[in-house]
């Protein structure tokens, strides 16, 4: 499904902004990112985006439901594009965040 197609399907106009950060959000799975290091690729892949508008399309990619946030405890927002039921394990040392697998205690 292409950038637009997904953008679409939730409701949201395809600008080249977000098409931009939906390529990059949706490459694989399971991507744990925030808005920092996500605009830093945008700049690597050669688009130039300004830090506020990574920042406003993550919020309106989760109000659609295309992300959800993370809590870790982190100063960083982190956004996962899985948005299935499952836990996260945050790696303070590597300040990165791991998706749990297994039961994870319950029940």
């Amino acid at each position: 499904m292409s950038p637009q197609e997904l953008l679409a399907a939730y409701g949201l106009r395809a600008t080249r902004q977000r098409c931009v950060l939906a390529d990059l959000l949706f490459i694989g799975s399971g991507r744990h990112v925030d808005a920092h290091m996500l605009n830093i690729e945008a700049a690597r892949t050669g688009h130039s985006l300004s830090l506020a508008t990574v920042y406003n399309a993550l919020r309106e990619f989760e109000r659609a439901g295309l992300i959800r946030r993370v809590a870790a405890p982190s100063e960083r927002v982190w956004y996962d594009t899985d948005t299935g039921p499952h836990r996260h394990f945050f790696i303070e040392a590597e300040n990165r965040v791991l998706d749990m697998t297994g039961n994870c205690g319950d029940g």
